[in-house]
C-alpha cells in the first residue's frame, strides 16, 4: 500500500464531522478558502514543535541553553516593559484629551436656546 493510497482510505472531514454529530459550513471569509486557516494553525504547531526539537539537539550544554533562554526571556520581557509604558502613556494622553473635550462640552451643553419652565421642570 503506497501513501496515495493510504490517503483515499482516511475519512474526509465532512465524514468524521457527520460521524460526531455536526455540519460543516463553509465560509465567505477569505473568498471562501476555508483550508488556509488549519494550514496556518497546523503551520505554527509545526514551527514551535520544530524549534523545541532544535533546542532539545542542539550541541549547547544544558547550563549555555539555560542561560541563553534566560537572557532572551529578559530581552522580550524588556521589550515587552517598554511597549506597555509606551502604551500606557499615549493611553493617558488621550484620555486627558477626552476629558479636556468632555469639559468643553459640558460647559457648552448648559446653555440652551430655550430656558423657560414646563410643569415645575427646567428645560
Amino acid at each position: 500500500m503506497n501513501i496515495e493510497e493510504l490517503l483515499q482510505s482516511l475519512p474526509s472531514r465532512e465524514d468524521i464531522a457527520s460521524a460526531v454529530g455536526l455540519q460543516s459550513r463553509s465560509s465567505s471569509y477569505l473568498g471562501g478558502n476555508t483550508d488556509i486557516l488549519p494550514m496556518l494553525g497546523v503551520f505554527g504547531t509545526g514551527m514551535l514543535f520544530g524549534a523545541g526539537l532544535a533546542l532539545l539537539f542542539s550541541p549547547k550544554s544544558g547550563s549555555e541553553l539555560r542561560r541563553d533562554l534566560s537572557e532572551k526571556a529578559q530581552e522580550w520581557g524588556e521589550q515587552a516593559k517598554d511597549m506597555a509604558e509606551d502604551y500606557a502613556g499615549e493611553a493617558r494622553k488621550l484620555a486627558g484629551q477626552s476629558s479636556s473635550q468632555s469639559g468643553q462640552t459640558s460647559e457648552t451643553s448648559h446653555r440652551t436656546p430655550y430656558s423657560g419652565t414646563t410643569g415645575g421642570r427646567n428645560i
